[in-house]
């Protein structure tokens, strides 16, 4: 099960990696349904995350109390962002950090 949601955690990693290369369309259009795309693929890692965090939370101690917690910290975030009204579009860091948390677990 966990590996399922490592890899799950690294495809999104890349997803969150391209997004910060490429950035926002010019087109208003565009713009809004990207918008839309990137709050579905924050509220799905936030959701895969908490999942994740449960298993960890299960399997504990015999995962380091730092990566249980650095899990349960970015699916706050994620959850967040998928809500917020701001317009931080800068997924490059949260991309860096599932990618490192779907390392440090597999």
């Amino acid at each position: 099960d966990l590996a399922r949601l490592r890899d799950r955690l690294a495809t999104d990693a890349v997803r969150l990696r391209l997004r910060a290369a490429v950035g926002a369309p010019d087109d208003p259009a565009a713009a809004l349904a990207q918008a839309f795309e990137d709050r579905t693929l924050l509220d799905d890692l936030g959701q895969t995350l908490a999942v994740v965090h449960q298993k960890l939370l299960s399997l504990y101690p015999a995962v380091p109390e730092a990566l249980v917690e650095d899990v349960r910290q970015l699916a706050g975030e994620a959850s967040r962002r998928a809500v917020g009204e701001d317009d931080d579009r800068t997924f490059g860091g949260v991309g860096e950090r599932v990618a490192g948390v779907a390392d440090r677990m597999g």
